[in-house]
Parts: C-alpha cells; sequence; structure tokens
C-alpha cells in the first residue's frame, strides 16, 4: 500500500442530480505526503451505481533555494 492510500472513507455529501445534468461539490483536502493521491467519487442510483478514481499530484509549496560559497585554501606552508 502507498503512503497516501486512504483505507477509511472521507468524507460524504448527499446531491441530487436530475437526468442529463450536473452538479459541483467542494470538498476541503489536506494532504500528510507529497506526491500522487488517488481521489474516487462514487454516484449511486437505485438503478445503477458508478465510480471514477482520478489520482492528484501534490507538490511541495514554496520556491526552491540553493546556496553556494567558494573558498580559495591554501595548503602550502609559507614559511
Amino acid at each position: 500500500m502507498a503512503s497516501n492510500e486512504i483505507i477509511a472513507p472521507g468524507p460524504q455529501q448527499t446531491v441530487l442530480v436530475p437526468s442529463e445534468d450536473g452538479a459541483t461539490l467542494l470538498f476541503p483536502v489536506t494532504p500528510a505526503h507529497l506526491g500522487e493521491i488517488p481521489v474516487t467519487v462514487t454516484a449511486v442510483s437505485p438503478a445503477i451505481s458508478d465510480a471514477v478514481t482520478h489520482r492528484v499530484l501534490v507538490k511541495a509549496e514554496g520556491i526552491e533555494k540553493s546556496y553556494s560559497q567558494c573558498i580559495l585554501l591554501d595548503l602550502m606552508d609559507s614559511r
């Protein structure tokens, strides 16, 4: 099992969607790890059900930084 997989189901919302129509639902997501997280959406009706899973890529926030310093070392003993 990948570290981002969820065993227990998350928050659920129930919405009535008329035939040939659509609906938008918003869920706040707080990922615990970087990488791809699978998100599964399931639709259920008395006659049929369907599910789709998409993977969401979680990237680190911020700006990559690097630091370098040049130093001249004289290893010759000049006494």
